[in-house]
């Protein structure tokens, strides 16, 4: 049977293969938005490496990376790539920045932390196989099965491992807050969104539509913790004294997204989500959960393979079947 100590422990196994305790890694692209997702994955990462007894020394996003930078640092040593849904020509800039670092380094060992495969034209696709099949010690990990299958075919040069997504690294998380509503719809607003919105189907239920976000306060703080990633954009040559400092106000800025983000979804009986990580951070709160697929089926391939262990979350076909399975959760009177 599939449980959060079975994923965490398989994750640890996979990991650990590859990072012996002791070893010094630099770790890249640390995601600078305001998505709690990714911040959610980061977050789950360091938890794993610590574990491991790994020591990261070097730590950038892609807009203060400097491959000078980082051989000073770590002049030896596995360079990891955070995990996440960018790997792929959605999301160009950051797979241009994974093909910039891995092209950059052919004689360093490189681990693609857990991803999933998204590429949307056979010229992006090319493009990422020009780099990737070429690199001699290329390790890409994969968080569900169908994408195994996919970068088999596509990147046959690389060592390629299935590993549970890194943000269960976190184990299970408390509800920060009463529920105030009857469901909570976390929704997404981009290319990768199928639902188009329409939320209707909730019109008999007291809901609260809504997307990764932070309020005032949380985002003064956001901007104060980007302090000295801006200022080592802007001058360059302050970019070595400040690594420290950004180091530390990632974690700060990854906690104050994940943070807010459990402050949201807990504010529902139920949590309707067509966000990975939504899925995730119901399965992990203990909040029932109805996940709708997105546009490149991640959401829907993740569940098959994993989460749909979780008792108390569940897949729906569309908004209007979502709404449905939510009013039989508000009306058992059993746990679901």
């Amino acid at each position: 049977m599939i449980t959060l100590e079975s994923l965490q422990a398989d994750a640890m196994k996979s990991l650990s293969r590859m990072l012996e305790p002791g070893t010094h890694v630099a770790l890249l692209d640390f995601p600078r938005h305001q998505n709690a997702g990714d911040s959610f994955i980061w977050l789950g990462t360091l938890a794993y490496l610590e574990k491991l007894g790994v020591t990261v020394d070097y730590v950038a996003d892609l807009h203060v990376f400097d491959a000078d930078d980082l051989r000073r640092r770590l002049p030896a040593g596995p360079i990891l790539i955070t995990g996440g849904g960018n790997f792929g020509d959605r999301w160009k800039e950051h797979q241009k920045f994974r093909e910039l670092v891995i092209s950059s380094f052919p004689e360093r060992k490189i681990i693609q932390l857990p991803q999933s495969l998204d590429f949307e034209s056979s010229a992006g696709l090319a493009e990422a196989q020009k780099v990737l099949n070429f690199h001699p010690d290329l390790t890409i990990m994969l968080r569900q099965s169908v994408d195994m299958k996919r970068a088999e075919e596509w990147f046959p040069q690389a060592r390629r491992v299935y590993c549970p997504d890194l943000a269960l690294g976190l184990g299970r998380l408390k509800s920060p807050s009463q529920a105030t509503h009857d469901a909570v719809l976390l929704l997404r607003q981009d290319s990768e969104s199928v639902t188009r919105g329409n939320v209707d189907a909730f019109s008999d239920m007291e809901y609260l539509v809504t997307d990764w976000n932070l309020g005032a306060f949380d985002q003064f703080l956001w901007k104060l913790y980007r302090m000295p990633e801006n200022i080592a954009r802007v001058v360059p040559a302050s970019r070595r004294p400040l690594l420290s400092s950004i180091q530390w106000t990632y974690v700060r800025a990854a906690s104050l997204n994940l943070t807010a983000a459990q402050k949201n979804v807990s504010r529902g009986r139920v949590l309707v989500t067509d966000r990975l990580h939504g899925m995730f951070l119901g399965a992990l709160m203990g909040i029932p959960t109805i996940a709708l697929d997105n546009a490149n089926g991640k959401v829907a391939g993740v569940f098959e393979d994993y989460v749909s262990q979780f008792p108390h979350v569940q897949m729906a076909e569309s908004l209007e079947d979502s709404a449905s399975k939510a009013r039989s959760v508000l009306n058992s009177t059993v746990e679901p």
